[in-house]
């Protein structure tokens, strides 16, 4: 019975143990992807996620499934930097004719088998330099403007909006078009995208930094307008300003295009509305006038009186003097 027991735990431990390598090299295999970087025509880097600081091993195919194989050791792409799968002449001229090879790769235990690899999805040096130079090609500065104060029933309201403040060539014209990020994930991701790249920068994964780059120019070139189209809106006094309809904290991408000498530049910003109402409400100064009365008192009434009673006393005394000269008479 023992035997039976002790025979069926180890089958058990040795079904686990065989499952947790199959796990292991199954997850290992789907979180990997492959991040391409063109250095020159027929040369190559490609940047693998989560062995940038791990020395691994890798062949390439032509075919899926291949049983011999040329593994070589991975290289790094600068000294102390991401240790990297590569493509130079010879592997190009031998593996990747057609711009499309599969790509194997051993680390340890751990094995990939028959990755895809599309040279036409390689970002090259120069267009991760301009893409580094978005929202940098046009000089502006993100700022606000205040709107002519309003009087309404004695209610002074001021309104603050956010704008764009071009400070870049003046012998230039410039155009714009927006997009609100509200309701369109699109947009959104491009906020999103942009906001990274100025932060991807610093960095050390140059995997993380192809994936952001080539996610933002796919996106970008889904979104941007053709420089000839007729929708863009000149811009005036070099302000662009916020959509009347937004709100505070909406945002929106502008494309701003710039014009001289018969050469067309696109760039973007983003812009962060604002929308501030301050209510100030009039005070009036009120003058009273009060006219100063004396004031009406008993004592005032008894001086009446006596001058009365003066005054009769003045008559009387008037009347008998003029009636004695008249007697002596």
């Amino acid at each position: 019975m023992k035997r039976v027991l002790g025979k069926k735990v180890v089958i058990t431990l040795l079904i686990i143990m065989m499952l947790t390598a199959l796990l292991q090299n199954f997850s290992f295999a789907k979180s990997e992807n492959t991040q391409i970087l063109k250095l020159k025509d027929k040369e190559y880097l490609i940047y693998l996620s989560d062995l940038a600081d791990k020395e691994f091993k890798f062949a390439f195919s032509t075919k899926e499934k291949e049983k011999q194989l040329q593994f070589i050791n991975s290289a790094k792409d600068k000294e102390e930097g991401n240790n990297v799968a590569y493509i130079d002449e010879k592997i190009y001229n031998t593996y990747f004719e057609r711009g499309k090879a599969y790509l194997w790769v051993e680390q340890e235990e751990n094995k990939i088998e028959a990755q895809l690899i599309d040279l036409s999805t390689a970002l090259q040096e120069e267009k991760i330099q301009e893409l580094n130079k978005v929202t940098k090609t046009i000089a502006v500065k993100v700022s606000e403007k205040e709107l002519p104060v309003e009087n309404k029933d004695g209610v002074k309201i001021s309104h603050k909006i956010g704008t764009i403040q071009i400070n870049d060539d003046e012998n230039a014209k410039y155009f714009y078009q927006i997009l609100a990020a509200v309701n369109n994930e699109d947009v959104q991701k491009l906020i999103e995208l942009a906001s990274k790249m100025n932060k991807v920068d610093n960095e050390s994964s140059m995997y993380n930094k192809l994936e952001t780059y080539s996610a933002f120019e796919k996106i970008y070139n889904k979104l941007a307008p053709v420089a000839t189209d007729t929708n863009w809106v000149e811009v005036k006094n070099n302000e662009i300003p916020q959509p009347q309809e937004a709100k505070t904290g909406e945002q929106y991408v502008v494309f701003i295009k710039k014009e001289v000498e018969d050469k067309n530049v696109v760039d973007i910003q983003i812009m962060t509305c604002k929308d501030e109402y301050t209510q100030e409400y009039e005070t009036k100064d009120v003058v009273v006038k009060e006219t100063s009365k004396l004031p009406i008192t008993y004592d005032n009434v008894i001086l009446f009186v006596i001058a009365a009673v003066v005054l009769v006393l003045i008559v009387l005394v008037v009347v008998l003097k003029l009636r004695n000269k008249k007697e002596d008479k």
